[in-house]
């Protein structure tokens, strides 16, 4: 078999899957018997490419035709670019009895919705390859996960003449194309930070714009049928993947929980999540749709049980997503309003209370029950209980006496108005001539 060599430590412990290399943990020194320690060239857990002999589930199993031998010889020519070239998060498989068969997991990037997903594609080589381009499945689950991924697994890709472009570049070139260049589109063109805008008819992306919004949208929706899409591949692995498959989630599962966890409580946007470090991305607080944590209070403690199924270790995590958990936007008190104008304050509202709606840069709470001066400016007092405060007055702080009403239109005074009798409004005139005697 074809094996990856990568770094010098000692032999994983064998394991019961045909399909891979080894299995277990490694360690960088091995200890001798005499106390001294050596290092020795490790296998890859799973290698990068290796040559299998179970194709049974292949998509393309009955349909694949008889490869001539010149194109065996171009498509084994191929298997050493893949052995020599494919990156850490892309694996593939290659098959003992059909050499014209391959099976490729693509690791979802980081900074994307598909950030630490599986995503499984079956490859099937023409007789006259490379003069037409392979034909590529995605197992899909029944999931339209993106706009080039179709659910009946059809991949819509220049590369792969399946769409149409707009150079002819970038179409199937018969004397430079090959699958490794197919692999790497797949990875970085499809499943790509904002896949809402590979549908060509919804432009490029601007920042700032309903499409922007709809983008986010769209990405909370790809992220749920991914963790759907996990809990099939763990479910049912797709062979020769098996070990892999349960070894990748093993290694991933910390990291895809606390992802949920902060996506439903809105401390970071879908696609921006960095396990062990702060928030980045186009913002640290966002507004989390209703239904998108409903799906994420279903979906996690469902990856937590599949996770610890296959051995993960999740010690210190919760097993399901509480209603009032932190870390984002806390959830808003039951049937109370907070402060929803205030600016600069930071106090939260009194329960059964309204806030102070209109108040702007002050801290103090409401008074229980009653309402503070709404036009004032500039003064704090607080209100005689069972009365109202002086609506109009500007430049005063009086309150009003009691039983009595307040000078509407007085300006610039502050004498309160006689009990039971109506303040002077504008018959100055009559008052002097009664307090000189005169009629």
């Amino acid at each position: 078999m074809l094996r990856n060599k990568r770094h010098k430590t000692a032999p994983l412990a064998p394991s019961s899957s045909s399909a891979c290399g080894g299995g277990g943990s490694s360690l960088s020194d091995v200890a001798e018997p005499n106390g001294a320690t050596s290092e020795i060239e490790e296998i890859e857990p799973f290698p990068r490419f290796d040559i299998v002999a179970d194709d049974s589930d292949h998509f393309y199993r009955n349909s694949s035709q008889t490869i001539p031998a010149s194109t065996q010889k171009r498509i084994m020519h191929e298997w050493k670019l893949l052995e020599q070239h494919l990156p850490e998060s892309i694996t593939v498989r290659a098959y003992q009895k059909k050499v014209g068969l391959l099976r490729a997991a693509i690791v979802g990037a980081a900074a994307t919705p598909y950030h630490d997903g599986l995503y499984f594609f079956d490859i099937s080589f023409p007789p006259n390859y490379p003069a037409k381009p392979p034909q590529v499945h995605y197992l899909s689950f029944g999931y339209r996960i993106n706009p080039n991924l179709y659910t009946n697994g059809t991949v819509c890709l220049s590369l792969l003449n399946t769409w149409s472009g707009k150079w002819k570049s970038e179409r199937w070139n018969p004397k430079e194309s090959t699958i490794l260049q197919v692999l790497l589109s797949i990875q970085a063109l499809v499943l790509n930070e904002r896949p809402f805008f590979n549908e060509p008819a919804y432009g490029i992306f601007m920042s700032g714009t309903s499409a922007e919004k709809y983008s986010f949208a769209y990405n909370e929706d790809a992220f749920v049928l991914s963790c759907k899409s996990m809990l099939h591949l763990l479910a049912k692995p797709p062979r020769g993947f098996e070990f892999f498959v349960a070894w990748h989630f093993r290694d991933r599962a910390r990291t895809i929980l606390r992802a949920c966890e902060a996506y439903a409580s809105g401390r970071v946007r879908v696609g921006y999540f960095q396990d062990g470090a702060p928030p980045e991305g186009p913002s640290s607080k966002v507004a989390v749709p209703q239904k998108f944590k409903e799906s994420m209070k279903s979906l996690y403690p469902q990856l937590f049980k599949a996770f610890s199924k296959e051995g993960a270790s999740l010690a210190g995590l919760r097993k399901e997503l509480s209603s009032d958990q932190k870390g984002g936007n806390p959830l808003p008190v039951q049937e109370k309003k907070g402060l929803a104008d205030q600016k600069g304050g930071n106090l939260p509202p009194v329960p059964g209370k309204k806030g102070l709606a209109d108040q702007k840069g002050g801290n103090l709470p409401p008074v229980p029950e009653k309402k503070g001066l709404a036009d004032q400016k500039g003064g704090n007092p607080l209100p005689v209980p069972g009365k109202k405060g002086l609506a109009d007055q500007k430049g005063g702080d009086l309150p009003p006496a009691l039983g009595t009403k307040s000078l509407v239109d007085q300006k610039g005074g502050n004498l309160p108005p006689v009990p039971g009798k109506k303040g002077l409004v504008v018959n100055v005139l009559g008052t002097v001539k009664k307090f000189l005697g005169l009629k």
